[in-house]
Parts: C-alpha cells; structure tokens; sequence
C-alpha cells in the first residue's frame, strides 16, 4: 500500500511526501517528490499513478505533478507533463480517469479531466467551474 500527502518526514527519515505500507512498517518510497505534496495515488493495470503539487518525482526529469512508477524508476506520461496540479484518480470500466486543476497534459487539451484507457488519451470534455449568486 502506498500513502501520499505533505509528509516530510517519518520515524526521523526524510519520506518527501510518499510512503510505502508493507503491513509492519511504513517507509519512504524511492527519493519521494521534490517541492510539494502528493494528493493522490492509484494502481491502474499493475502500474502506479501519483498525481500531486510536486515538481519531480525522486528527481526524474519529466515528472512534475504527474509520474508513473514503471516498476525500477518514476517517468512521466507520453504526452507530457499536466500545467496544474493533479487532485484525483478513479476507474470506471477499465479507462483511469485523472482530475485535477490543469488544461494541457503536455500540449493536448483536456480542461481538468482526462481519461487514459492503457494506449490512448482521452479529451473527456471541458468541466465548467460553478459560479455562486449571492443574494
């Protein structure tokens, strides 16, 4: 199990926002993120997806706010790297769906949702924010 958030350090070791449960202990995972926390986690297809406010995961290069573990290092999506922050994953019927506040996942469009089904990305459609009326 993988836990993320804004935590810097655990039992007196540097954890940089990432930790990983192995149902006795909780360690830090890799180098954690640099420069901000993570907001989710999720395990599509056997893969970790970690969506934050971060700059890098564990120093790669590629991997600000969004990073795929591929099992021996962080990488970042083939489209890019999101223009904001990633909030929150979920599944619904094999296709991950990323939210968050961005608008381009590298140079695509997506206006703070996307889809991704394991080989392509999917425009979702644009999310409108609410405007409140005070009376």
């Amino acid at each position: 199990m993988f836990i993320g958030g804004s935590i810097r350090c655990l039992n007196n070791d540097t954890v940089n926002s990432i930790l990983q449960w192995d149902t006795m202990h909780a360690n830090g995972f890799e180098d954690g993120v640099n420069l901000g926390p993570v907001y989710a986690l999720f395990v599509y297809n056997d893969t970790l997806y970690m969506g934050g406010a971060f700059q890098s995961a564990s120093g790669e290069p590629n991997t600000a706010r969004l990073a795929i573990w591929n099992g021996e290092a962080w990488q970042g999506t083939s489209l890019g790297q999101p223009d904001g922050w990633i909030y929150d994953f979920t599944l619904f019927h094999d296709t991950l769906f990323i939210c968050g506040d961005y608008f381009h996942i590298g140079s695509q469009s997506f206006n703070m949702i996307a889809a991704y089904n394991g080989e392509d990305w999917i425009n979702v459609g644009s999310v409108c924010k609410k405007t409140h009326n005070l009376l």
